[in-house]
């Protein structure tokens, strides 16, 4: 549970989708209880699941200025604190971003098939 909640950042259309994930990784196979192996399997097969969510949020909840700055956080690119302060306050508050020492990364990595 500690890895789901670290992994969403507590975010609960995330915890969600991971979870949908899981239950039907273990219906598929018949099995119970949850392992780690099948936790990882249903963390890369989230992202695609839940595409439309990573969608919506660029699309809706973030201004040019913010959608500016995470296209260059990705694919894992990292700017500096001094560039698009306001940008940047605004995905930490909305936890799309989160701070890792002098850098910005994206909070939850979208992954593409």
């Amino acid at each position: 549970m500690d890895r789901i909640l670290e992994l969403t950042h507590n975010q609960p259309y995330l915890l969600q989708a991971i979870g949908s994930e899981l239950v039907n990784q273990l219906n598929t196979r018949n099995r119970a209880p949850a392992t780690m192996e099948y936790l990882n399997i249903a963390v890369e097969k989230t992202p695609v699941s839940a595409q439309a969510y990573f969608h919506y949020a660029r699309a809706n909840e973030c201004s040019d200025d913010e959608r500016e700055v995470l296209a260059e956080l990705a694919p894992g690119k990292d700017i500096g604190q001094d560039q698009r302060r306001t940008a940047l306050r605004g995905l930490l508050r909305k936890e799309i971003v989160e701070r890792d020492q002098n850098s910005y990364r994206l909070s939850v990595e979208e992954r593409r098939p």
